[in-house]
């Protein structure tokens, strides 16, 4: 056993780099969400509901929807589209969300001209950071990985000096208008991550990779690129919409659910996904590990049915930490399953997965205005992650995943509609 530890070190020793610059980029962006409250709980809400928009890039378009299309086609040239096409993407979401955030009360504390000034900056950094993203793919394909894992280091670096900046300036009294300065340090150290990502890729554009055995293939491709697409799409619009439901719920509500959303995930995935961005190239693909994925699923279920048990309504702080929880473990779950399922092509479950949610979703949000709470809110991504798990997988040796899946989202759709 002993003679095995360095050989078990040694397999570890591939992720530790990725897996490091995941780490000092959660840091950063953690420093950078919690020194948001320095400049006051009505900008903190309204940094907290733009960094869905600013990262919607990096998340959606390039993690979401680019990766998973090409992980499998080597052939894949559109590079300079798919980089135009995402920053598109996040400046017209930006902007209908500038609006919406208007609408539902989010510029109350600050004033409507720096609400949406904070807005559409956050944007315009997120689209450039889209941009570098978009190239990052890329060389994680090629079996570089370190640009996309440390993505976002310089943004959130930008984003925390700004923050600190702005906070100082206002404890001696300086004008109001200091609060975009968290915004604009994100818009600038943006545009400087599109500099180092085009030459770490100008540096490495001469590497030939070895392709899969079925890597270049095009089959299925409009209708997998088309399930993508309309899961970035809800994946985008549904989290913002939610925070606007429990805006009722009192000022600084939506700030620290986004916190906790975005913080618990991101410790999740760092994790997972360094190990996946490594494993998954043109040239090599994993095997899938259904068994150990049932366990973590048989879990979760667990923690829902306790939640269901004591209700929000008899011990809402107990029933929001186990849904918390279980919805941590079901986010690991999917994103091994998505990544398994998008490597392997399974393009007719993708987009039916996509359907499904969306059509969920948009009925959970609803349920969740009527009747707002914490264990609601975590529940509706509870009910989405089960439908990812029951839709996208397939086969024998699955069957047991899917079933969980299934008993999952039951419980999670309990909680919002009837408990």
């Amino acid at each position: 056993m002993l003679v095995a530890v360095p050989r078990v070190l040694g397999g570890l020793r591939k992720y530790r780099e990725v897996a490091s610059l995941g780490l000092g980029s959660q840091v950063l962006n953690a420093l950078g969400v919690l020194a948001l409250t320095l400049l006051g709980h009505a900008a903190a809400d309204v940094y907290g509901a733009s960094g869905y928009i600013s990262y919607a890039g990096v998340a959606g378009v390039a993690a979401g929807v680019l990766y998973p299309m090409v992980i499998g086609r080597p052939g894949f040239r559109w590079w300079r589209s798919a980089a135009a096409g995402g920053a598109l993407f996040v400046l017209a979401l930006g902007t209908f969300y500038a609006v919406i955030f208007a609408r539902s009360g989010v510029y109350q504390g600050v004033g409507a001209p720096i609400g949406y000034s904070v807005v559409v900056l956050m944007a315009i950094g997120g689209a450039l950071l889209t941009v570098a993203a978009t190239y990052a793919v890329r060389l994680a394909c090629l079996g570089v990985p370190k640009a996309f894992a440390g993505i976002s280091i310089v943004p959130n670096l930008g984003l925390l000096l700004g923050t600190l900046l702005s906070a100082l300036g206002l404890v001696v009294g300086a004008p109001a208008f200091l609060l975009l300065l968290p915004a604009i340090g994100w818009s600038l150290a943006c545009a400087a991550e599109v500099l180092v990502v085009r030459e770490v890729n100008r540096r490495h554009s001469r590497i030939e990779s070895v392709p899969i055995a079925t890597g270049g293939s095009s089959h299925g491709l409009p209708t997998h690129a088309s399930g993508l697409i309309m899961g970035l799409v809800v994946s985008t619009v549904v989290p913002p919409a939610l925070l606007s439901a429990i805006a009722p719920l009192g000022e600084g509500t939506i700030y620290w659910a986004a916190v906790i959303l975005k913080l618990s995930t991101s410790v999740v995935g760092l994790g997972v996904s360094s190990v996946l961005l490594v494993d998954y190239t043109w040239a090599r693909r994993p095997e899938g590990s259904p068994r150990v994925l049932a366990g973590l699923a048989l879990t979760a279920s667990v923690l829902l049915a306790g939640a269901v048990t004591i209700g929000p309504t008899i011990h809402e702080v107990g029933a929001t930490v186990l849904v918390a929880l279980a919805m941590l473990i079901l986010y690991g779950i999917i994103i091994v399953v998505l990544r398994q399922a998008n490597a392997e092509r399974r393009s007719g479950r993708i987009l039916a997965k996509v359907l499904v949610d969306g059509a969920a979703s948009a009925f959970l949000v609803w349920a969740l205005t009527q009747s707002p709470s914490m264990t609601r809110f975590l529940a509706v991504f509870c009910v989405s992650y089960a439908v990812c798990i029951v839709m996208c997988t397939s086969g024998r040796s699955e069957r047991m995943l899917k079933g969980l899946g299934f008993v999952t989202g039951t419980l999670a759709v309990a909680l919002v509609v009837w408990v």
